[in-house]
Protein backbone atom coordinates (compact mmCIF):
# COMPACT_ATOMS: atom_id res chain seq x y z
CA UNK A 1 0.00 0.00 0.00
CA UNK A 2 1.37 3.37 -0.81
CA UNK A 3 -0.24 7.07 -0.34
CA UNK A 4 -2.66 7.78 -2.89
CA UNK A 5 -2.56 11.02 -4.82
CA UNK A 6 -5.25 13.20 -5.21
CA UNK A 7 -7.51 13.16 -8.24
CA UNK A 8 -10.25 16.10 -8.67
CA UNK A 9 -13.38 15.34 -8.93
CA UNK A 10 -15.57 18.19 -10.89
CA UNK A 11 -17.38 20.49 -8.70
CA UNK A 12 -20.92 19.15 -9.90
CA UNK A 13 -20.01 15.62 -9.14
CA UNK A 14 -19.23 16.79 -5.38
CA UNK A 15 -22.67 18.67 -5.47
CA UNK A 16 -24.78 15.88 -6.50
CA UNK A 17 -22.20 13.29 -3.61
CA UNK A 18 -23.24 16.32 -1.14
CA UNK A 19 -27.01 16.17 -1.87
CA UNK A 20 -27.52 12.65 -1.59
CA UNK A 21 -25.26 12.22 1.48
CA UNK A 22 -27.84 14.61 2.89
CA UNK A 23 -30.95 12.80 1.92
CA UNK A 24 -29.54 10.27 4.07
CA UNK A 25 -28.21 12.19 6.94
CA UNK A 26 -32.12 13.94 7.10
CA UNK A 27 -33.20 10.48 8.38
CA UNK A 28 -33.08 10.59 12.43
CA UNK A 29 -32.76 7.38 13.32
CA UNK A 30 -29.32 5.29 12.69
CA UNK A 31 -31.18 2.47 11.29
CA UNK A 32 -33.24 4.36 9.08
CA UNK A 33 -30.29 6.38 7.70
CA UNK A 34 -27.82 2.83 7.55
CA UNK A 35 -31.06 1.20 5.18
CA UNK A 36 -30.95 4.43 3.42
CA UNK A 37 -27.71 4.45 2.85
CA UNK A 38 -27.39 0.75 1.43
CA UNK A 39 -30.67 1.69 -1.45
CA UNK A 40 -28.87 4.80 -2.24
CA UNK A 41 -25.77 3.72 -3.08
CA UNK A 42 -26.97 0.20 -4.59
CA UNK A 43 -29.18 2.00 -6.49
CA UNK A 44 -26.23 4.67 -7.88
CA UNK A 45 -23.29 3.37 -8.03
CA UNK A 46 -23.72 1.72 -11.30
CA UNK A 47 -21.81 2.38 -14.91
CA UNK A 48 -24.66 4.23 -16.05
CA UNK A 49 -24.96 6.81 -13.94
CA UNK A 50 -22.44 9.75 -14.89
CA UNK A 51 -21.66 10.71 -11.51
CA UNK A 52 -19.89 7.08 -10.73
CA UNK A 53 -18.46 7.30 -14.12
CA UNK A 54 -16.62 10.24 -13.23
CA UNK A 55 -15.70 9.12 -9.86
CA UNK A 56 -14.55 5.66 -10.96
CA UNK A 57 -12.42 7.11 -13.50
CA UNK A 58 -10.91 9.33 -10.76
CA UNK A 59 -10.45 6.06 -8.71
CA UNK A 60 -8.49 4.38 -11.17
CA UNK A 61 -6.37 7.33 -11.99
CA UNK A 62 -5.44 6.73 -8.26
CA UNK A 63 -4.39 3.48 -8.83
CA UNK A 64 -0.96 1.51 -9.61
CA UNK A 65 -0.01 -0.14 -12.69
CA UNK A 66 -3.12 -0.93 -14.66
CA UNK A 67 -6.16 -0.18 -12.77
CA UNK A 68 -4.53 -2.45 -9.80
CA UNK A 69 -6.39 -2.68 -6.56
CA UNK A 70 -5.28 -0.19 -3.80
CA UNK A 71 -4.88 -2.48 -1.32
CA UNK A 72 -3.07 -4.98 -2.41
CA UNK A 73 -1.71 -3.55 -5.74
CA UNK A 74 -1.65 -7.11 -7.61
CA UNK A 75 -5.23 -7.96 -8.29
CA UNK A 76 -7.53 -5.67 -11.49
CA UNK A 77 -9.84 -3.06 -9.03
CA UNK A 78 -13.07 -3.22 -10.59
CA UNK A 79 -15.14 -2.21 -6.91
CA UNK A 80 -15.59 1.31 -5.53
CA UNK A 81 -14.57 0.11 -1.98
CA UNK A 82 -15.82 2.54 1.33
CA UNK A 83 -12.76 2.74 3.47
CA UNK A 84 -14.73 3.31 6.72
CA UNK A 85 -18.03 0.57 5.96
CA UNK A 86 -20.91 1.96 4.64
CA UNK A 87 -23.06 -0.28 7.02
CA UNK A 88 -21.51 1.29 10.05
CA UNK A 89 -20.75 4.82 8.70
CA UNK A 90 -23.78 5.74 6.73
CA UNK A 91 -22.80 9.42 6.87
CA UNK A 92 -19.92 8.71 4.83
CA UNK A 93 -21.68 6.30 1.96
CA UNK A 94 -21.36 9.60 -0.25
CA UNK A 95 -17.94 11.22 1.19
CA UNK A 96 -15.50 11.14 -1.92
CA UNK A 97 -12.81 10.75 0.57
CA UNK A 98 -13.96 7.43 2.11
CA UNK A 99 -13.86 5.76 -1.58
CA UNK A 100 -10.49 4.10 -3.17
CA UNK A 101 -10.92 1.48 -5.90
CA UNK A 102 -10.61 -2.21 -5.09
CA UNK A 103 -10.08 -5.91 -5.88
CA UNK A 104 -12.89 -8.74 -4.49
CA UNK A 105 -10.57 -10.22 -2.87
CA UNK A 106 -9.40 -7.32 -0.77
CA UNK A 107 -13.11 -5.83 -0.35
CA UNK A 108 -15.02 -8.80 -0.15
CA UNK A 109 -13.28 -10.19 3.52
CA UNK A 110 -13.19 -6.62 4.44
CA UNK A 111 -16.62 -5.75 4.05
CA UNK A 112 -17.80 -4.15 6.99
CA UNK A 113 -15.23 -5.56 9.69
CA UNK A 114 -14.36 -2.41 11.79
CA UNK A 115 -11.57 -1.46 14.31
CA UNK A 116 -10.91 1.13 16.55
CA UNK A 117 -8.41 2.08 18.48
CA UNK A 118 -9.79 4.21 22.54
CA UNK A 119 -9.03 7.23 23.96
CA UNK A 120 -7.04 5.54 26.55
CA UNK A 121 -4.98 3.34 23.25
CA UNK A 122 -6.60 0.09 22.99
CA UNK A 123 -7.80 -1.26 20.08
CA UNK A 124 -11.49 -3.06 19.83
CA UNK A 125 -13.33 -4.97 17.23
CA UNK A 126 -16.38 -3.53 16.65
CA UNK A 127 -19.04 -6.63 16.51
CA UNK A 128 -22.81 -6.42 15.40
CA UNK A 129 -24.81 -8.87 16.59
CA UNK A 130 -27.87 -10.09 14.68
CA UNK A 131 -29.45 -10.13 17.74
CA UNK A 132 -28.36 -6.94 19.41
CA UNK A 133 -29.85 -3.60 18.60
CA UNK A 134 -28.60 -1.25 15.66
CA UNK A 135 -25.99 0.44 17.04
CA UNK A 136 -23.43 3.01 15.37
CA UNK A 137 -19.48 2.09 16.17
CA UNK A 138 -18.01 4.14 19.13
CA UNK A 139 -16.00 6.80 18.75
CA UNK A 140 -12.46 6.04 18.14
CA UNK A 141 -9.56 6.32 15.92
CA UNK A 142 -10.15 4.21 12.64
CA UNK A 143 -7.80 1.06 12.91
CA UNK A 144 -7.35 0.75 9.01
CA UNK A 145 -4.83 2.38 7.83
CA UNK A 146 -6.34 4.86 5.31
CA UNK A 147 -4.15 5.09 2.18
CA UNK A 148 -6.05 8.56 1.12
CA UNK A 149 -4.56 10.66 3.96
CA UNK A 150 -2.10 8.40 5.77
CA UNK A 151 1.00 6.98 4.40
CA UNK A 152 1.18 3.04 5.04
CA UNK A 153 5.03 3.08 4.70
CA UNK A 154 5.20 5.09 7.67
CA UNK A 155 3.31 1.85 9.68
CA UNK A 156 4.81 -1.18 8.30
CA UNK A 157 8.08 -2.09 6.30
CA UNK A 158 8.08 -4.87 3.16
CA UNK A 159 10.65 -6.96 4.09
CA UNK A 160 12.90 -7.33 0.66
CA UNK A 161 15.73 -9.77 2.38
CA UNK A 162 13.49 -12.91 1.45
CA UNK A 163 9.93 -12.87 2.57
CA UNK A 164 8.51 -10.14 1.04
CA UNK A 165 5.70 -9.59 4.00
CA UNK A 166 4.61 -6.85 5.50
CA UNK A 167 5.90 -6.42 9.14
CA UNK A 168 5.19 -3.29 11.68
CA UNK A 169 7.68 -0.76 12.11
CA UNK A 170 6.41 1.91 14.45
CA UNK A 171 7.69 2.67 17.55
CA UNK A 172 4.53 4.08 18.89
CA UNK A 173 2.03 0.84 20.24
CA UNK A 174 -0.91 2.49 18.58
CA UNK A 175 0.55 2.66 15.26
CA UNK A 176 1.98 -0.86 15.60
CA UNK A 177 -1.64 -2.52 16.91
CA UNK A 178 -3.38 -0.22 13.37
CA UNK A 179 -0.07 -1.58 11.09
CA UNK A 180 -0.53 -5.26 12.45
CA UNK A 181 -4.92 -4.97 12.23
CA UNK A 182 -4.66 -3.69 8.35
CA UNK A 183 -2.07 -6.63 7.11
CA UNK A 184 -4.42 -9.28 8.97
CA UNK A 185 -8.06 -7.89 7.74
CA UNK A 186 -6.45 -7.34 4.05
CA UNK A 187 -4.53 -10.30 4.27
CA UNK A 188 -1.38 -8.53 2.72
CA UNK A 189 1.13 -11.53 3.56
CA UNK A 190 -0.97 -14.61 2.02
CA UNK A 191 1.53 -16.52 -0.39
CA UNK A 192 -0.14 -15.06 -3.95
CA UNK A 193 0.93 -11.81 -2.97
CA UNK A 194 4.64 -12.57 -1.53
CA UNK A 195 4.92 -14.28 -4.76
CA UNK A 196 4.17 -11.44 -6.61
CA UNK A 197 5.92 -8.75 -4.59
CA UNK A 198 8.90 -11.20 -5.36
CA UNK A 199 8.82 -11.21 -8.99
CA UNK A 200 7.72 -7.63 -8.83
CA UNK A 201 11.62 -6.83 -7.62
CA UNK A 202 13.49 -8.55 -9.70
CA UNK A 203 11.08 -6.71 -12.43
CA UNK A 204 11.76 -3.34 -10.79
CA UNK A 205 15.96 -4.48 -10.54
CA UNK A 206 16.01 -5.22 -13.94
CA UNK A 207 14.12 -2.08 -14.83
CA UNK A 208 16.85 -0.12 -12.78
CA UNK A 209 19.44 -1.63 -15.03
CA UNK A 210 18.01 -1.18 -18.09
CA UNK A 211 17.58 2.40 -16.82
CA UNK A 212 21.17 2.66 -15.88
CA UNK A 213 22.60 0.78 -18.75
CA UNK A 214 20.50 3.63 -21.28
CA UNK A 215 21.94 6.40 -19.31
CA UNK A 216 25.56 5.00 -19.92
CA UNK A 217 24.72 4.83 -23.86
CA UNK A 218 23.78 8.66 -23.62
CA UNK A 219 20.27 7.90 -25.11
CA UNK A 220 18.10 11.21 -25.60
CA UNK A 221 16.27 12.45 -23.10
CA UNK A 222 12.66 11.11 -23.63
CA UNK A 223 13.89 7.86 -24.13
CA UNK A 224 14.86 7.73 -20.77
CA UNK A 225 12.43 9.40 -19.49
CA UNK A 226 10.37 6.91 -21.84
CA UNK A 227 11.62 4.00 -19.71
CA UNK A 228 11.16 5.60 -16.10
CA UNK A 229 7.52 6.10 -16.75
CA UNK A 230 7.41 2.37 -17.83
CA UNK A 231 8.81 1.48 -14.50
CA UNK A 232 6.36 3.67 -12.46
CA UNK A 233 3.69 2.06 -14.50
CA UNK A 234 4.44 -1.64 -12.90
CA UNK A 235 2.09 -3.12 -10.51
CA UNK A 236 3.57 -3.69 -6.59
CA UNK A 237 4.89 0.50 -6.67
CA UNK A 238 5.40 -0.22 -2.43
CA UNK A 239 8.33 -2.69 -3.39
CA UNK A 240 10.08 -0.01 -5.27
CA UNK A 241 9.23 2.65 -2.95
CA UNK A 242 10.70 0.25 -0.14
CA UNK A 243 13.62 -0.42 -2.54
CA UNK A 244 14.30 3.65 -2.56
CA UNK A 245 14.50 3.59 1.07
CA UNK A 246 16.56 0.21 1.73
CA UNK A 247 20.25 -0.18 2.07
CA UNK A 248 19.64 -3.28 0.36
CA UNK A 249 19.03 -2.04 -2.88
CA UNK A 250 22.19 0.69 -2.58
CA UNK A 251 24.04 -0.57 -5.85
CA UNK A 252 21.09 -0.12 -7.98
CA UNK A 253 21.44 3.49 -7.51
CA UNK A 254 24.84 4.28 -7.58
CA UNK A 255 24.87 5.51 -11.30
CA UNK A 256 21.16 6.65 -10.94
CA UNK A 257 20.69 8.31 -8.01
CA UNK A 258 18.24 10.40 -9.33
CA UNK A 259 16.18 7.04 -9.30
CA UNK A 260 16.16 7.66 -5.33
CA UNK A 261 13.18 10.48 -5.74
CA UNK A 262 10.99 9.10 -8.34
CA UNK A 263 7.02 9.20 -7.30
CA UNK A 264 4.06 7.29 -8.35
CA UNK A 265 1.90 9.91 -9.99
CA UNK A 266 -1.62 9.46 -10.94
CA UNK A 267 -2.63 8.02 -14.54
Amino acid sequence: MITLDEVPISPGCRARLAGWQAEVNKLRSYKERGAEAALKFGSRNNRKNKTFQEIRAALERMCCGARRCCYCEDSAADEVEHIAPKALFPERVFDWTNYLYACGPCNGPKNNRYSYVTPSGEMKEFIRTRAGRLMAPPKGIDALIDPRRENPLDFMQLDLAGTFCFVPIAADPVLRRRAVWTIELLDLNKPTLTRARASACFNFENALRSYAEQKLRNVTVSELEKTKLMILAQPHPTVFLEMQRSRLADPLFVDIPEARAWRFMPA
